[in-house]
């Protein structure tokens, strides 16, 4: 098995797709947001310091005490400091949001013309006449795990930004700035994490493998390849970067049309069987073109 892994993972990979690159888009514009408010936040206070600080130099010192007048100049020099503490802030937490947005805007628009450009990949042909066709039906069994895992993140996360966003806006204390934090960043951010859990799980739902007979691939999401549109298989290679070892975390069965059907071992039941199977299917390469 582990001969069979090494030489497919020298196989050519699957260009990225448009979705991945809008999702991490997505990231930096919300977490931008959180730099542009903090700006925005010290700009306010930028100038409320440094109107503060112009009053009391413009105050007269005719009745002061010699220790109100040293105070007074303390008091001048903290609020000075605090006032171009305010405007450093300002201008760097507004230069991270703008490196943040401009990095989701460049993101954003290579998601555009990768999905503008769109191409299905090409592999070498294969024949698929000599792929030795299961005798019988070989299902791949996903572990109920990770859909409990799933509906508990979604309940955690879900009630959890109903909470916040309740006790927030019917709360008598809230302020404006807890509205903006706790009302809108901190609930976008968990609503943000829903939204990206719940289509990697749908997507990787829909295009695992359910099913292999003498017919073809079938699909969570019903779709059906026949053999005769089989181009290999992938094996995506990744390392863990606490022990530094290398692990497949996805195989996939390319198909006509940039189709692609997934196996994800460690959500498999019966992995060792469906290796079995898998690893007497040939690899595929990306073909290369003059």
């Amino acid at each position: 098995m582990s001969e069979a892994i090494n030489q497919k993972n020298q196989r050519a990979t699957r260009p990225d797709k448009a979705i991945f690159k809008a999702m991490i888009s997505a990231f930096f514009i919300f977490f931008s947001l959180p730099a542009f408010y903090w700006a925005y936040y010290n700009y306010g206070e930028y100038q409320r310091t440094t109107a503060f600080v112009q009053n009391l130099r413009e105050s007269s010192e005719q009745f002061l005490t010699p220790n109100e007048r040293e105070e007074r100049k303390n008091r001048i020099a903290i609020n000075s400091s605090r006032a171009d503490r305010f405007n450093l802030e300002m201008i760097l937490s507004g230069a991270g949001g703008l490196v943040l947005f401009g990095i989701s805007l460049l993101l954003f628009r290579g998601a555009f013309k990768a999905r503008k450009n769109k191409q299905s990949p090409q592999f070498e042909p294969i024949d698929w006449r000599a792929i030795p066709l299961p005798t019988e039906r070989v299902e791949v069994r996903q572990k109920r795990f990770y859909h409990v895992l799933f509906a508990f993140l979604i309940i955690f996360f879900g009630g959890l930004t109903l909470l916040n966003f309740t006790q927030t806006m019917l709360s008598k204390f809230s302020t404006t700035s807890d509205i903006i934090i706790k009302g809108v960043l901190f609930n976008g951010f968990c609503l943000l994490i829903i939204f990206v859990i719940s289509i990697l799980m749908i997507c990787a739902k829909r295009k695992s493998v359910r099913l292999f007979d003498a017919s073809g691939i079938t699909r969570g999401d019903g779709r059906h390849f026949p053999w005769s549109e089989f181009q290999g298989v992938i094996t995506q290679i990744d390392v863990n970067q606490r022990t530094r070892n290398r692990y497949v975390w996805r195989i996939e069965l390319a198909c006509a049309d940039g189709e692609a059907a997934w196996i994800i071992p460690n959500r498999v039941k019966n992995i060792g069987d469906v290796m079995n199977f898998i690893n007497s299917l040939p690899g595929t390469r990306l073909e290369i073109r003059a």
